[in-house]
């Protein structure tokens, strides 16, 4: 990405693998893609590292302990975006967070008593209408979704990622930005697969079939456990 006329952004990362791909694995990838395309490189403002945790286990649900991001398992399995996801949950976790304490500082008023949980239960209770609040069933089913399309991804080869992503942003904006942003319900999802499906070769829609399938099978198994 350029920078100025002068500068530019280099990035060289992996979409999603298991296990992690190394940084000096990285960095050699990014020496020889500059090298096969005629780039040489004057001198390093700067140099990051990153790594963003995909997929693994939503917190224990519900907890006394709160989290919000990376800590409440908020990352996208599929892509790594977090941001829009945790921008669009923040208020809403304020807001419930806000009428719980509300609710039990009116009672506490109402009574003349302290201003605190008159119980162990009522703190957990009050922890698990946040919890409750960030991760409802539907954002539940729709992780198991995302999930399911991470393990995909794991298993496809250069070529067929690339069949992939040729099929993935010919699908409708209301599609694949929906998937990337997090904003298709579970219903919206089962359409945008079948819609990627339908736009597939017929080669990646065999691939997608043969490595699909177990990960299929695994999130409609851990679909009936959210209750």
């Amino acid at each position: 990405m350029p920078l100025s006329a002068t500068s530019v952004f280099l990035e060289e990362t992996s979409l999603v693998a298991r296990p992690i791909i190394p940084f000096e694995d990285l960095k050699v990838r990014l020496e020889a893609r500059l090298k096969y395309l005629g780039l040489e490189i004057k001198s390093i403002s700067e140099e990051e590292y990153c790594r963003i945790p995909m997929g693994g286990a939503l917190p224990t649900l519900p907890q006394r302990v709160l989290g919000l991001g990376g800590t409440a398992g908020m990352v996208h399995p599929s892509t790594g975006y977090m941001i829009s996801r945790v921008l669009g949950a923040a208020p809403l976790v304020a807001d419930t967070i806000i009428d719980q304490l509300c609710s039990v500082s009116d009672r506490a008023q109402d009574r003349n008593t302290p201003r605190a949980p008159r119980s162990e239960e009522e703190a957990d209770a009050m922890a698990a209408a946040v919890w409750a609040a960030l991760w409802p069933k539907r954002r539940q089913r729709q992780r198991e979704f995302f999930w399911f399309g991470m393990e995909i991804l794991l298993k496809l080869d250069l070529h067929e990622t690339r069949n992939f992503f040729s099929a993935f942003f010919s699908l409708s904006e209301h599609h694949w930005h929906g998937f990337l942003s997090a904003r298709l319900t579970f219903t919206e999802l089962i359409g945008f697969g079948l819609s990627l499906f339908a736009k597939s070769s017929s080669s990646a829609r065999l691939g997608l079939i043969a490595k699909g399938l177990p990960g299929l099978v695994t999130m409609l198994a851990r679909l009936t456990q959210i209750k």
